[in-house]
């Protein structure tokens, strides 16, 4: 192998852990013009269309490089990536476990254990994350993660705890941390607590926003959870509005729930359980005319809304 070649491999990889995917796609291009059938370029390749999230592309080159190159454990891994993305657990497992077979690291490790959470296996994933864990406390979020989802909220916020004990810094930490101590509170709690930040007219963190509309909810305070909706829902990162949305959803505040979760549609059209909720939501809210006009204007960039939208107006009688 030249020097020229080596360099641009590690210089690919470089760019590639930094996220500087203009970077990355340049030196690529000059690998597949040096180098172009090496595991190393196509594993290149792979990697930089997972990051990029072109995740159909990036299904069908791992489908074709690892039965191409069947011993490599990075072309493995990162097959088992793609896989975890596209929410093909049993798959990211089967790629994750032979990339482990042929080359133990805690990166695989760490991915086959959140495919794992994810599909729902959580009694098989908690002794391998809580090995891993102690060897690598940087996935200790991971392990939170498994705790809240059994609903163990006090163990997660452990974790959390335990994970900012060594990186105090981090703020997605420190948001999860917030999060986890307010689904423990009950709610005149909450409601307390934003009130004691709205009378020193400091801003509500965005950990605390659906669980204080939540509160709102619980304690029959539906017209002030309407006035702190209305007021906010422009303006929400659609994230943040899908996550008050469940809320709303859960607790039956339909109306609530179809403007909040119509904000977070244009991220996600193909979310199947995303569209049969907004549709349950809006029949029960009586917004069923709105969501037709969400969805048409959706249709031009996404030409399955039409048939939604045939659906959807069938149910309102207006076909």
């Amino acid at each position: 192998m030249s020097r020229s070649i080596k360099a641009l491999q590690v210089n690919l990889r470089r760019a590639l852990r930094g996220r500087d995917l203009e970077e990355a796609g340049e030196i690529l291009a000059r690998l597949k013009r040096e180098d172009p059938l090496s595991a190393t370029t196509r594993g290149g390749e792979l990697e930089l269309l997972l990051h990029a999230g072109r995740l159909e592309e990036a299904a069908a080159l791992a489908g074709a490089l690892v039965d191409q190159f069947p011993a490599s454990a990075r072309i493995l891994y990162l097959a088992g990536r793609v896989a975890y993305h596209r929410k093909r657990y049993a798959e990211a497992e089967a790629w994750l476990g032979e990339s482990l077979a042929l080359h133990p690291h805690h990166e695989s490790e760490r991915w086959l254990c959140k495919s794992l959470v994810d599909a729902g296996r959580l009694d098989e994933a908690e002794p391998r994350l809580v090995e891993l864990t102690g060897r690598h406390p940087t996935y200790l979020l991971d392990l939170a993660w498994l705790h809240e989802r059994r609903g163990e909220l006090g163990r997660a916020l452990e974790a959390v705890e335990r994970y900012l004990e060594r990186f105090p810094s981090s703020a997605f930490a420190l948001e999860q941390q917030q999060r986890l101590r307010s689904q423990t509170m009950d709610p005149e709690q909450v409601i307390g607590e934003v009130q004691a930040l709205e009378l020193l007219d400091d801003p509500i963190p965005e950990a605390l926003t659906p669980r204080y509309l939540e509160a709102l909810l619980q304690t029959g305070r539906s017209a002030e959870a309407r006035r702190f909706v209305q007021q906010r829902c422009e303006r929400l990162a659609p994230a943040l509005a899908g996550r008050m949305a469940w809320s709303c959803y859960r607790l039956q505040a339909h109306d609530l729930a179809v403007d909040l979760f119509l904000r977070l549609l244009p991220t996600r059209p193909n979310d199947p359980k995303l569209l049969r909720s907004l549709e349950t939501a809006a029949a029960r809210a009586g917004r069923l005319d709105r969501l037709v006009q969400a969805y048409e204007a959706l249709a031009p960039d996404e030409p399955r809304f039409h048939g939604r939208i045939k659906r959807v107006r069938k149910r309102t009688g207006q076909e």
